[in-house]
């Protein structure tokens, strides 16, 4: 049976003006899987409160960032925009064993980021699924 797993948060929005990567709070998923990749998925909104302002998100795994400088998601919004920051991701083909997989974020210039989780605007989501051998 391939391993599947998701979080869903619907309230408290998370906000952060950290210039590098950071968590997003109870944003992870924990899975055993073979040796096989996992497809990530992440439903988010993002707003900035200043103008030029950049979102960017990343999923690390074990502990490793997946994307580069700007992450694997990244967005330049003007004076409070929201932005669709949905994104998937195919992880390269990972050794048997329990992975780690976390959503984390940053803004990458001045202001501060918010990412929406709620039932009223947006629930922040991320799921990871174990892909058969020949995906």
């Amino acid at each position: 049976m391939l391993a599947s797993a998701k979080v869903i948060r619907t309230s408290g929005d998370l906000t952060t003006t950290s210039t590098s990567f950071v968590d997003v709070t109870d944003m992870l998923i924990t899975l055993t899987t073979g040796a096989r990749r996992v497809l990530i998925v992440v439903n988010a909104v993002g707003h900035l409160n200043d103008s030029g302002a950049d979102i960017a998100l990343d999923i690390s795994i074990d502990e490793t960032r997946q994307g580069q400088t700007y992450g694997l998601a990244f967005e330049r919004g003007g004076t409070s925009q929201n932005r669709n920051m949905s994104f998937s991701y195919y992880t390269p083909t990972l050794v048997p064993g329990r992975h780690k997989f976390k959503l984390m974020f940053c803004t990458k210039s001045s202001g501060t980021l918010t990412l929406y989780a709620s039932t009223a605007l947006s629930p922040l989501i991320m799921s990871a699924t174990e892909l058969p051998n020949n995906e």
